[in-house]
């Protein structure tokens, strides 16, 4: 992570000035997990997909680790995610997906 310090002055019209200062830490993101989904194909609304993630690891003042499955599908040029799951401490979701992309039918998982 980081540490950063703020530091704001205000002066008055009589020439007054008034500090304050604060300092923030900014913790990295969480590193070194995986993330899997089987089967690798399917099709939609029929085949149940598992997804499951692991091995995350974060500094222990950020635990526990709460996770969100989404699916995107990708809209004039950008991806559009959309939830599959609340935030969660759980690392599996099995679930059924809907059709992907008009073009391809892929899906952003």
């Amino acid at each position: 992570g980081a540490e950063y310090t703020f530091k704001m002055s205000v002066t008055n019209s009589d020439g007054l000035t008034g500090t304050s200062t604060i300092t923030i830490l900014i913790g990295r993101p969480p590193w070194n997990g995986n993330f899997a989904v089987s089967p690798a194909n399917g099709t939609s609304m029929v085949d149940i997909f598992f997804l499951e993630t692991g091995n995350w690891t974060d500094d222990p003042t950020s635990l526990p680790l709460e996770y969100t499955f989404q699916y995107g599908i990708t809209v004039s040029g950008s991806i559009q995610m959309t939830s599959l799951s609340s935030k969660s401490t759980v690392t599996n979701l099995s679930t059924y997906l809907p059709l992907g992309d008009g073009e391809n039918y892929k899906l952003v998982v």
